[in-house]
């Protein structure tokens, strides 16, 4: 049986927590700004086509 052996601990695990952070730094940000995409798609060509811009 063969194991991974990693030759710099301490460099892998910090890259590893960097990207574990960015994804969940990336996951957060969508999961906020998608209501407003959703929003803008749903309602968009109401306001368009009616003038309901205020």
């Amino acid at each position: 049986m063969m194991f991974a052996k990693v030759d710099e601990p301490v460099r892998d695990g910090v890259f590893r927590i960097i990207r574990i952070g960015g994804i969940v730094a990336l996951g957060l940000t969508v999961g906020t700004y998608m209501d407003v995409v959703v929003n803008v798609l749903q309602k968009g060509p109401e306001h368009i086509s009616g003038g309901g811009f205020r």
